[in-house]
Order: structure tokens, then C-alpha cells, then sequence
């Protein structure tokens, strides 16, 4: 799976997930969000905490955090997500249900 890498600000200092080294990465420990990308969509995403659309999960692991930002390496956890929405300078948002817990943008391609 391709595997991106992206500025995150965080919208609530405590909920940011720790910084982890590469080599201890392993998906079943990772941070794993919903992640909808700007335009992804014509129509509200959410009605009353339930999906109007598909949603797909990311897998994130920080890479570096400082204060409310963090960098982090994301990819799809399914391969039969909408790669093409991962490009350089892609925005998106994370979500927990139906609250935004954070605002990306992809800045390169790992792998």
C-alpha cells in the first residue's frame, strides 16, 4: 500500500497520538481515523453522527509532534480505497464519528 506523508494540525492537544519510530510500527497498533478528502464529496458528510456517504480509514503514525502539529506517515488501511485522492497538496480531515479531530495536508510520497 502506498504510504504518504502529511502535516497535521491537531484540533485538541490531548487527543494527539505519540510520535512512533518506524521500526516499531505494526497496523494493528496504529491511529485509525476516518479520513475524507476537500471535494471528495458534494453533499454533508455527517447527518446526526451517521455517514451520508462511503468513509474509508487512514492509518497514522506521527512521526514528529510539537505543540498542536504533528508529522505523520498515512495511508489507506484498505486497498480498495480511492488512492487517487492522495497527491501532493491534498487537504483532509480526520474524524472520530462525527467529530474532526484534525486537518492534513499530504506534502510527499514515501512509497
Amino acid at each position: 500500500m502506498k504510504t504518504w506523508r502529511a502535516k497535521l494540525v491537531w484540533s485538541d492537544k490531548k487527543r494527539i497520538p505519540p510520535a512512533i519510530p518506524a521500526e516499531a510500527r505494526v497496523t494493528y497498533s496504529a491511529y485509525c481515523p476516518i479520513i475524507v478528502f476537500e471535494g471528495q464529496y458534494d453533499k454533508p458528510i455527517w447527518e446526526n453522527r451517521v455517514s451520508t456517504v462511503p468513509l474509508w480509514s487512514a492509518v497514522v503514525f506521527n512521526e514528529e509532534v510539537s505543540g498542536t502539529e504533528s508529522v505523520a506517515a498515512v495511508s489507506y488501511l484498505s486497498p480498495e480505497a480511492p488512492s487517487e485522492q492522495m497527491k501532493i497538496g491534498a487537504e483532509f480531515d480526520l474524524w472520530e464519528g462525527g467529530r474532526r479531530v484534525a486537518h492534513g495536508v499530504i506534502s510527499e510520497k514515501i512509497d
